[in-house]
């Protein structure tokens, strides 16, 4: 018999106030603000705007996209000044490009080199704080606070600072969950492989070789286990519909088998998911493999 450990990784929906024009699968370069005298980044970039409304991306001398932390292929440099937004600077992400790190490539696409932003409504956010939470995807990475910009025709119309104290809050509990998990696998693993007779299931017409969610409360208790079904397909739910009492045995085995178990040696802050990957070998043998 064979089994395998690994985190759970909870899926937290984090929702921030951005208006990106695209969704990207890596996190992106962002553009910069000058904004009371500091150069701030900002997870907006209102260029795009403009190229939607004139219908073409027209930069001077940029030959494609830089990399994926760049899909636009440019970085922008905005201030704002007196409330209004104005476009200073275009920069390559594309060394090999040779649109220039100066504002001659806004001259050679406005024929100006400081532009008023009047095409540009919705809200420029900027992080501020610590990183509370690494996403690698657009502009989803959380911070402990937000400055967020509203603007109509390019014009400042409000300007507060947002608070993401709860969101923070789960991100250190998401990360708090795991480090529990990495503490705990090995006590669970040496509980179950003691306490079941794994022989015996073995030996039996339904083995529980699959994926269960071991749920803990805060006192490091052992809740409730579910039973994770690996069907994809019609066929596999057909099998997973005859061999639901076996994982109603298994499940109830399990979880049976971690009452005496207490992990409050943890001292965990909320509940906490474990999840487990139980497999066969050929030699019999319960093993463990971190994830």
């Amino acid at each position: 018999m064979k089994i395998a450990f690994k985190k759970y990784w909870l899926i937290y929906l984090f929702a921030i106030s951005i208006t990106p024009i695209h969704t990207y699968a890596t996190a992106q370069i962002p553009d910069y603000l000058i904004y009371k005298g500091d150069t701030i980044p900002i997870f907006s970039n209102p260029l795009e705007q403009y190229f939607e409304k004139v219908g073409k991306r027209d930069l001077m001398g940029l030959g494609g996209n830089a990399s994926t932390a760049c899909w636009r292929g440019y970085t922008a440099f905005w201030e704002l000044k007196n409330d209004s937004l104005f476009l200073l600077k275009i920069t390559s992400c594309c060394k090999r490009c040779d649109i220039k790190n100066s504002n001659e490539s806004i001259t050679k696409i406005f024929g100006s080199n400081k532009v008023y932003a009047d095409w540009f409504t919705g809200k420029i956010i900027s992080p501020k704080g610590k990183l509370a939470r690494r996403e690698a995807m657009g502009y989803g990475s959380i911070y402990e606070e937000e400055i967020v910009f509203q603007l109509n025709q390019g014009r400042v119309q409000r300007t507060h600072i947002k608070s993401n104290k709860k969101i923070v809050e789960k991100a250190h509990a998401f990360q708090r969950n795991l480090e529990l998990a990495d503490k705990a696998i090995d006590t669970i693993f040496y509980h179950i492989k003691t306490t079941i007779n794994w022989k015996q299931l073995d030996n039996s017409k339904h083995p529980c070789d699959d994926e269960y969610s071991l749920y803990f409360s805060k006192n490091g208790k052992i809740r409730k286990v579910n039973f994770t079904s690996f069907a994809t397909n019609g066929q596999d739910r057909k099998q997973e519909k005859r061999h639901s009492f076996t994982e109603r045995k298994c499940r109830r085995i399990i979880k049976e088998s971690l009452q005496g178990l207490s992990l409050s040696y943890l001292k965990a802050e909320s509940a906490f998911t474990i999840s487990i990957d139980i497999f066969y070998n050929k030699e019999n043998e319960l093993e463990l493999i971190k994830h």
